[in-house]
């Protein structure tokens, strides 16, 4: 049995045409929007983020584990191969924000 959270995201997938599938699946973050993200990552990393990016810094990490789910079931909705041993593709969870991971950038999440 899926859990709650997988019935919902498989739910929200079967709302999207073809088109929208194929662009969810393929939705990257603009240069700019990574440059800010990679900026946050290091800052917390460093311990250094001010509330205001704190608060900034965690909306980008849950929307982008929202986003990486959705993409995943519009993958597989499409049949297209997921990405595997993609060092862009490496878990997003825990990296925020007293568990520094070297080397790591949350940038690198899908979004």
């Amino acid at each position: 049995m899926p859990s709650v959270a997988d019935a919902i995201l498989d739910l929200a997938a079967e709302c999207f045409d073809a088109p929208t599938l194929e662009a969810l699946a393929k939705l990257r973050l603009s240069a700019k929007l990574a440059a800010r993200v990679d900026r946050l990552a290091d800052k917390a990393n460093e311990g250094r983020l001010t509330p205001r990016e704190r608060a900034e810094y965690q909306a980008y990490i849950n929307t982008s584990e929202l986003l990486a789910f959705l993409q995943l079931r519009a993958r597989l909705k499409l049949g297209l191969p997921i990405p595997q041993n993609n060092p862009r593709a490496q878990p997003c969870a825990g990296q925020f924000p007293n568990e520094p991971m070297p080397g790591v950038s949350i940038a690198s999440c899908p979004i």
